[in-house]
């Protein structure tokens, strides 16, 4: 694509004129049904243009084109649409069907080339971790098992092949009875399983060929006339079955490899990333670099970014500017790889990832002081699939949240304002109803998936108390108050210890836990000076991060029930924290503060 936008750019040299003022332009808007004229100085001045009326975007003229063919070559073959085209095959001469279904041969093969592409990076890094798992195991093998000079070269070889190399059909043939050794040895090795079936079925082309295959079929149809009653029964009997075959076999194998990529289910769907159990010691956690500079610098309280690892394998961090545009930055590619500018017209105060599994997909939502609501989709190129404006009448939008219903496969944007009832809305920005209060500040909002009750609860973190709420009902189910009385700034829920404990931050200082069920206080751990904490981040089931008002990331043991250090860096309020798998540095923690920072901190090998 790098070639691509190489090419593009030389359009912007051209001087393109407005052609109602006949002025330079300085771009044209973005949006798909939005007419691609060419807008001057003086039209946008004008106010009367989408660009400042709607806040609709304003792109060069290579850059329109370029996400045009960036689409093209992401477009996906919709089976419904070309069976329904092929129903219609008699009103076409033969050479129009043969034109035709060479279309479609080519289109379905870039599909299955699409996907396959998609899919390698993310199973690629699975195998390298068992390939990597493994070695030790083989090695292990190597020294106690009695084999001869020839067996152990093989296993040697083995052992040295690339992980490229290993995915590949013919090297997998040629090590076979290398690899049914280590079958037969590590018969105990749970790992064993996953890493043969993995390499066996990226390395097994009969999936591909099957495809191939079927498509091939409907290469004789071009041969059949249409004026044959009788063939042409046939004709669309077969294209039926072959279209079926075909969409049976790319839905089954796609099935097969997400449901072996994605995240499992786990209690709370708020946050996946902050589910996983991090399993290295936190205590002797270092600052490695800064991520960026230009990061949120208002006064907000927590998720003003987010860190995650998407569906295609990319580890991530979002986060919104002073110029209110969103920023994405690949850790991995240690770069910004998507920027949209102008996201919102002011101060950008939520920007929160989340998982549609049912959907499989990336989800984006961000909330601004222009009361509005978006969500993204990243797997669409980031495409705003959901616009919410205005979704309160406050002037500012602290957090806002996303419920991914998969009992009943529906999802739902919830929202609130200080002094004004939480929102629910569905993904067509229809209000669906209101709850809660109208009489608190709400600082932080948060959705909570019970596994064991199989029902969903809201979270809600306000200037008198936290509450939970009953999502289906919107009924008040508890009330969780510390004393002294102050403002409770993020809560969560986790399980610890088989039991669920919803775990806050405050004004004070303190970090609370509960039983949720029972509202029952667990603990209270003072931080040891009076200072505001924000945004809250579980490591595993022993540590908490959280962030505070006095410059500090800080650390504290739930097991024990004490603060245990804070992390100097940033030089004004600490507002949010996450953590993710880093591709280099493994298990760490970013945050964020008002000096428009995000800081990386690690372990350095």
């Amino acid at each position: 694509m790098d070639n691509l936008s190489a090419i593009l750019s030389n359009y912007d040299e051209i001087v393109f004129t407005c052609p109602i003022h006949n002025l330079p332009s300085i771009g044209l808007c973005s949006e798909f049904f939005c007419p691609k004229m060419f807008y001057c100085m003086k039209c946008i001045k004008s106010n009367e243009t989408c660009i400042t009326k709607d806040h609709h975007e304003l792109v060069s003229f290579s850059e329109l084109l370029y996400r045009f063919f960036l689409k093209q070559e992401n477009k996906t073959i919709d089976l419904m649409e070309i069976n329904s085209m092929l129903e219609t095959i008699k009103d076409y001469e033969p050479k129009e069907i043969q034109e035709v279904l060479s279309q479609f041969k080519d289109s379905s093969t870039k599909v299955v080339d699409q996907i396959k592409n998609e899919l390698d990076s993310t199973i690629h890094l699975s195998i390298q971790k068992i390939y990597d798992q493994n070695n030790v195991k083989l090695n292990e093998l190597k020294s106690n098992l009695n084999i001869d000079q020839n067996m152990s070269e093989k296993i040697n070889k083995l052992l040295s092949v690339k992980i490229p190399d290993l995915l590949t059909y013919n090297t997998m043939m040629n090590e076979q009875n290398t690899l049914d050794l280590v079958t037969s040895s590590l018969k105990t090795q749970d790992e064993k399983h996953k890493f043969i079936s993995d390499i066996k079925f990226l390395s097994n082309t009969e999936r591909t060929l099957e495809i191939t295959k079927q498509l091939d079929n409907l290469i004789y149809l071009d041969q059949i006339s249409t004026k044959d009653e009788k063939k042409e029964k046939e004709l669309n009997d077969k294209i039926d079955k072959i279209l079926n075959e075909l969409e049976d076999n790319l839905d089954k194998k796609l099935e097969e490899i997400e449901n072996s990529i994605i995240i499992p289910k786990v209690s709370s769907l708020f946050y996946p990333n902050k589910n996983v159990i991090f399993t290295s010691e936190p205590t002797n956690l270092v600052y490695i670099k800064d991520i960026c500079t230009n990061a949120h610098k208002t006064n907000s309280i927590d998720s003003v970014f987010s860190a995650f690892k998407s569906l295609k394998g990319q580890s991530l961090v979002v986060w919104g500017t002073p110029t209110y545009s969103i920023e994405c930055f690949d850790l991995g590619l240690d770069k910004i790889i998507k920027q949209i500018e102008n996201a919102h017209s002011q101060t950008i105060f939520s920007c929160r990832h989340y998982l549609d599994r049912k959907g499989k997909r990336d989800l984006v939502i961000t909330s601004s002081y222009d009361r509005s609501v978006k969500v993204w989709n990243i797997q669409e190129d980031w495409a705003n699939i959901v616009k919410i404006s205005p979704a309160h009448t406050a002037y500012y939008i602290y957090s806002v949240s996303i419920l991914c219903d998969e009992i009943n496969c529906k999802n739902y944007v919830i929202t609130t304002a200080p002094n004004e009832f939480t929102k629910v809305w569905d993904f067509n920005a229809k209000f669906l109803r209101d709850f809660g209060v109208n009489n608190e500040s709400t600082y932080f909002i948060n959705t909570y998936y019970d596994y064991k009750q199989e029902k969903y609860y809201v979270l809600n973190a306000n200037s008198v108390d936290v509450k939970s709420y009953d999502f289906e009902t919107g009924n008040l189910y508890k009330s969780y108050k510390g004393f002294p009385q102050t403002w409770h700034m993020s809560a969560l829920v986790f399980e610890i210890n088989d039991i669920q404990q919803l775990i806050e931050s405050d004004g004070n200082g303190y970090i609370r836990t509960w039983n949720f069920h029972t509202g029952t206080p667990i603990s209270c751990i003072m931080t040891g000076s009076v200072i505001n904490l924000r945004g809250i981040c579980i490591w595993n089931e022993q540590y908490l991060f959280s962030t505070g008002s006095d410059s500090q990331v800080k650390l504290y043991d739930l097991k024990k029930g004490i603060y245990v250090k804070g992390f100097l860096g940033h030089t004004t309020t600490v507002c949010a924290v996450d953590k993710i798998v880093h591709p280099k540095y493994g298990e760490c923690l970013i945050s964020h503060a008002l000096d428009g920072k995000l800081k990386l901190w690690g372990k350095i090998n």
